[in-house]
């Protein structure tokens, strides 16, 4: 299946996260939200991948994802791809910025995707993103996506398989009805 390649590639991005944590925040980012680009292109078609990696994101990852899954597509995506790093936004005098965390503890597991505001500024709030928790939901959906295929498939092909029983059980009994009136027999 197609989602194998994408699994490999997370299982890379996991082991450099874990043997490169402090250095590989950005990299990972960036491999994700491409993979996340290519997995809603693939999954939606079209050629609007900024609408389709929101939609993929809201429809198949947890369901924590999808207040913020236009933000973290630009935050995250846009950021580290066009500029290395996430990018920041600012509203009137309130700000929102980012925290990346690659801690796999489950209490670091369990701030992921939580705002707070800063102790040192009112106005500025963080989001954290908890890559192994992100990666976690990003092959999870894979498996869902998986289904949903295998699912449609199956779908296409019962149908299909249906079809070609009814038309085989009606020309057979078109063959019995004229067995039957060659006999001379009455069909009831």
């Amino acid at each position: 299946m197609f989602t194998d390649g994408i699994r490999l590639h997370i299982r890379i991005l996991k082991n450099i996260l874990i043997n490169h944590s402090e250095t590989a925040h950005f990299i990972i980012c960036s491999s994700i939200f491409c993979l996340i680009d290519y997995l809603g292109s693939v999954v939606y078609g079209g050629k609007n991948l900024h609408s389709n990696a929101i939609k993929y994101i809201q429809n198949n990852f947890p369901n924590s994802y999808i207040l913020y899954a236009d933000l973290l597509y630009h935050m995250y995506r846009h950021g580290t791809v066009h500029k290395l790093t996430p990018k920041s936004f600012r509203l009137d005098s309130d700000s929102l910025t980012w925290s990346l965390t690659s801690h796999d503890a489950p209490d670091n597991r369990k701030e992921h995707l939580k705002v707070f505001q800063c102790d040192y500024d009112s106005y500025q709030y963080v989001i954290v993103v908890n890559l192994p928790q992100l990666l976690d939901d990003l092959e999870s959906s894979l498996d869902k996506i998986a289904r949903n295929i295998n699912h449609t498939l199956k779908s296409e092909i019962l149908y299909k398989n249906s079809k070609e029983a009814i038309g085989f059980l009606e020309a057979l009994k078109h063959k019995d009805r004229r067995f039957i009136d060659n006999k001379g027999c009455t069909h009831r």
